[in-house]
C-alpha cells in the first residue's frame, strides 16, 4: 500500500508528492527521507513516521505541478517513480515494491525482505549501543561499562561486575551480531573466501610468528590504537545511522556485487553528504591497515612477511615498499597483489576519495549522480557515480573494516592463549 503526502521545499516553495511504502516496519522507527530540491538545491531532511511525516511545517496541501517521488525506508526506489514530474508522467504510479518486482522478480524481492526483516529486529532497535558504549569502552572502566551496557539493552543483558573481565570481548561480541545480520547469503558465498583464508592462517601459525609479523608493522599503525580509535569508533558511527543505507543493501542480496550497477535505482534514506563523509572515512581507516594485511598475504603465501611473489613481480623487501606511502600511492601497491586487489575492491576507490578531499564534487539531484573532479591539476579528469553505489561501497567498506577487525582480535587471543 502507498500514501501521498505533499511537502513543499521550505527556501523556494517548489512541492513534491510523496508516494510513500506503507508496511508493517513504519510503525517500528522514525525513518529518514533526504530530498534535494531540484529548483534550489535545498536538503529536506524529513522523518516518515507513523503519525505521518515530520518536521509538520513541510507538509502542504495538494497541488496539480508538483515533482512526484516515490519512497521507501527499505527499498531501492526505481526510476519510473523517482522525481516524475506531474504534467509528464508517462507511467502508473505504482508502488517501490511493484515497481522492484516487475525489474527483478519475486525470488530477489523475497530474499531481500528475509535481510531487511533480521536488521529490522537484530541491529536496527540497538543500532545506538555501540556508539553510546564507546566513550566507556576507551575509558576502560569495567563496572560502568557493564552499567551502561545494561541500560542500552534495557536489562537484556545480565551483567556481573568482574575485574577480569574484557569489555573489549563484549563490544566485539556485539560487533559479530551485527556483522552476521548484515551477511547475506549471497555475501558468505562470494566475498569472504580470502578472510576465512587468512582468518584460518592465523589460527594455524605460531605465536612467534605472528609477533614478527606484529613487530614489523607497527611501524605503520599501531594495532590497538587502529582497533580501539580507528575502527571500533567508525564501526558504532555507521551502524547508529545503519538504517540509512538498507536499500543499498539490495544488491548484496541479489548477488550483484559490481559497480557501476546496470540498474537505474535511487536511494532516498541519506543524504549524499553524508554518505561522501563516510565512505572517506572507511577509506582512510582500510589504507591504514593495509601493510597487516600484506605481510599476513606475504607470509601466507611465501613464508616471509618481506617477500613478495606474484605474476610479473617480485621482491624480498615488501614492507619497504609501503614507506612514506598514503593514499593512493599505498592503493597502487595493493593493486599489484590479485588477491588483495580483489579483497578491498570498491572500499579504495581514490578518485572518489580525491574529489571529496578536494570538496570538488556536484551532484545531479535528476540521476542521483555525483561527480568528482579527482585530479587537482587536470579539473577535466571526471568520476561519476551513482548516489546508491556510493552507498553500496560503504556497505562494503563496512564489512571489510570489521572482517579486518575479527583478524586482529583473532591475532590478540592466538598470542595470549
Amino acid at each position: 500500500m502507498t500514501i501521498s503526502t505533499n511537502i513543499k521545499c521550505d527556501v523556494c516553495g517548489h512541492t513534491f508528492t510523496l508516494k510513500s511504502q506503507m508496511d508493517n516496519s513504519i510503525n517500528l522507527y522514525n525513518w529518514p527521507i533526504a530530498i534535494v530540491c531540484p529548483d534550489c538545491n535545498n536538503h529536506l531532511n524529513l522523518s516518515m513516521t507513523s503519525k505521518g511525516i515530520l518536521p509538520a511545517n513541510f507538509v502542504c496541501s495538494e497541488t496539480q505541478d508538483s515533482t512526484h517521488v516515490g519512497y521507501s525506508a527499505t527499498l531501492p526506489i526505481c526510476h519510473e517513480i523517482y522525481y516524475q514530474h506531474y504534467p509528464t508522467l508517462i507511467t502508473p504510479f505504482s508502488s517501490s515494491f511493484l515497481n522492484l518486482y516487475n525489474l527483478f522478480g519475486q525470488k530477489a524481492i523475497g530474499d531481500f525482505g528475509v535481510s531487511v526483516s533480521r536488521i529490522l529486529s537484530g541491529i536496527i532497535p540497538y543500532r545506538q549501543a555501540l556508539k553510546e558504549l564507546y566513550p566507556l569502552l576507551i575509558k576502560k572502566n569495567v563496572e560502568a561499562f557493564l552499567k551502561k551496557l545494561a541500560i542500552v539493552f534495557n536489562n537484556k543483558i545480565e551483567t556481573t561486575t568482574n575485574e577480569n573481565l574484557d569489555c573489549f570481548v563484549i563490544y566485539f561480541e556485539l560487533i559479530k551480531t551485527i556483522y552476521n545480520g548484515l551477511q547475506t547469503d549471497a555475501y558468505e558465498r562470494q566475498k569472504t573466501g580470502y578472510f576465512k583464508e587468512l582468518t584460518n592462517f592465523i589460527r594455524n601459525t605460531s605465536p612467534d610468528i605472528l609477533n614478527e609479523i606484529i613487530s614489523a608493522t607497527d611501524t605503520f599503525q599501531n594495532l590497538d590504537d587502529w582497533l580501539e580509535q580507528k575502527a571500533f569508533n567508525y564501526i558504532a558511527n555507521i551502524t547508529a545511522h545503519l538504517e540509512t543505507y538498507i536499500p543499498a543493501l539490495f544488491y548484496s542480496s541479489i548477488g550483484n556485487f559490481v559497480i557501476p550497477h546496470t540498474e537505474n535505482l535511487n536511494i532516498l534514506t541519506i543524504d549524499y553528504d553524508q554518505a561522501n563523509d563516510d565512505y572517506a572515512t572507511g577509506f582512510e581507516i582500510l589504507i591504514k591497515i593495509i601493510p597487516l594485511i600484506i605481510a599476513l598475504h606475504n607470509t601466507m603465501r611465501n613464508g616471509n612477511y618481506n617477500i613478495y611473489r606474484e605474476t610479473g613481480n617480485e621482491t624480498n623487501n615488501a614492507l619497504a615498499q609501503l614507506n612514506n606511502t598514503f593514499g593512493g600511492k599505498r592503493k597502487e601497491i595493493v593493486e599489484t597483489y590479485p588477491d588483495l586487489r580483489a579483497y578491498f575492491e570498491y572500499t579504495l576507490d581514490n578518485h572518489i576519495r580525491n574529489g571529496e578531499n578536494h570538496c570538488d564534487v556536484t551532484y545531479d539531484v535528476i540521476t542521483q549522480t555525483l561527480s568528482y573532479k579527482y585530479n587537482i591539476n587536470n579539473p577535466n579528469l571526471i568520476h561519476t557515480e551513482r548516489l546508491i553505489d556510493l552507498c553500496f561501497r560503504v556497505y562494503l567498506q563496512f564489512m571489510r573494516i570489521i572482517e579486518i577487525t575479527t583478524l586482529i582480535i583473532t591475532i590478540k587471543k592466538k598470542l595470549h592463549s
